[in-house]
């Protein structure tokens, strides 16, 4: 039974894991748009300067057909960080973390469907005045109704075990 458990565990994590796998290098415009696809993760140069810290609001538009539950930045290379202060999105109901170097958010209850824009501002600190830095972004899907079922039989199985 346990092994049943790990397993079925161990195939919903690797369904989430699977969704990122395209990496493309491009410069970040303040307030540009970018177009994203589910799984599609991008690359973006972050040119910065004096004061070395501040908001970044990256503009993205679905242009793929499944909708996104949340959506991540990534801090990639030493230097830089996340910070609270500034951390925002236009979608109703969005919750985020922040970590020194990632900001998650979360808005499963009001997806981004397909030909949808949402704007995502963090804010950044530069202590080393790095004049950039990288930004790993991607969205991920709202959890379909097949991966619910099996986490909750998971924890059935916790729960009739005990």
């Amino acid at each position: 039974m346990k092994k049943a458990i790990l397993l079925t565990a161990l195939l919903a994590m690797a369904s989430f894991a699977s969704a990122h796998f395209e990496l493309f290098e491009e410069n970040l415009s303040l307030g540009q748009q970018k177009d994203l696809i589910l799984g599609q993760q991008k690359d973006l140069i972050h040119n910065d300067a004096d004061p070395w810290k501040g908001l970044i609001t990256l503009n993205v538009t679905n242009t793929g057909s499944d909708p996104w539950g949340d959506f991540h930045f990534q801090i990639v290379g030493p230097g830089a960080f996340f910070s609270e202060q500034g951390t925002a999105t236009n979608i109703p109901g969005a919750v985020w973390t922040v970590t020194p170097s990632t900001v998650d958010f979360y808005f499963y209850s009001n997806p981004i469907g397909q030909g949808q824009s949402a704007s995502f501002t963090v804010y950044t600190n530069n202590p080393n005045m790095m004049s950039y830095f990288m930004l790993c972004v991607w969205p991920t899907p709202v959890p379909e109704p097949a991966t619910f079922a099996l986490l909750g039989l998971g924890g059935l199985a916790l729960i009739r075990r005990k």
